[in-house]
């Protein structure tokens, strides 16, 4: 958490090298980050969302799963050359792992809409889906119940309580209260370069400091 204009999606752009930083390490189990581009921090085992989702929205909610996993038949090109049957069967098992992700994130009646014809609570879940698609262990959500209704803000909820118990761990940047007391282990507030830690939401809400500067 922290003020607009704090740094929190300064910080997972640079966890997740969008952004380089001036100075320091950023270190994920001892690997330094620093310097690697994107893809290469997403095999080494990070995810991330954007405020502004970032689908392929002319693909359907089955393709945009897909192109997520990890060596998807699509993502060699000799594979798009010389389709043949041992690709396709290749093919049928991630279709099947995609239509498991629908049903979790609740979208298997458009497992074949384009993600354009979903709504804005639909993308969030779909954006969401293809970060489990990807199965990194750790995920770094960027607002994820912002602009969406309290349903769809329920479903997220219990999809990262799912994940969590599942052993994923889950970087949530938000500022819907509500949802992060439902969802939240431990607190982190961004405030002038300096993140300051809190063991419950309690403890955060009741900080002279976050007081002073959020609430």
């Amino acid at each position: 958490m922290g003020a607009n204009g704090a740094g929190k999606t300064t910080l997972f752009n640079i966890i997740t090298g969008f952004t380089h930083p001036q100075e320091g390490s950023v270190l994920y189990k001892g690997i330094e980050l620093k310097y690697r581009p994107p893809y290469m921090i997403n095999r080494i085992g990070i995810v991330r969302t954007f405020q502004d989702l970032r689908l392929a929205t002319k693909l359907t909610v089955k393709e945009n799963l897909i192109l997520s996993m990890r060596d998807n038949p699509y993502d060699n090109v000799l594979n798009a050359l010389f389709y043949g049957c041992f690709f396709k069967r290749k093919e049928t098992v991630f279709i099947e792992r995609a239509t498991q992700i629908a049903e979790q994130i609740g979208l298997t009646d458009k497992f074949e809409t384009s993600a354009s014809d979903l709504s804005y609570g639909q993308q969030k879940l779909l954006s969401l889906g293809c970060c489990i698609a990807n199965d990194a262990n750790l995920m770094l959500l960027d607002e994820p119940a912002a602009g969406i209704n309290p349903l769809f803000c329920e479903k997220i909820a219990s999809i990262l309580k799912d994940l969590k118990s599942k052993g994923k761990t889950i970087l949530i940047i938000e500022h819907n209260k509500d949802f992060l007391r439902e969802v939240g282990d431990a607190y982190f507030f961004l405030t002038h370069g300096r993140l300051f830690r809190f063991d419950s939401y309690e403890e955060l809400r009741h900080s002279p400091l976050v007081l002073q500067s959020y609430f």
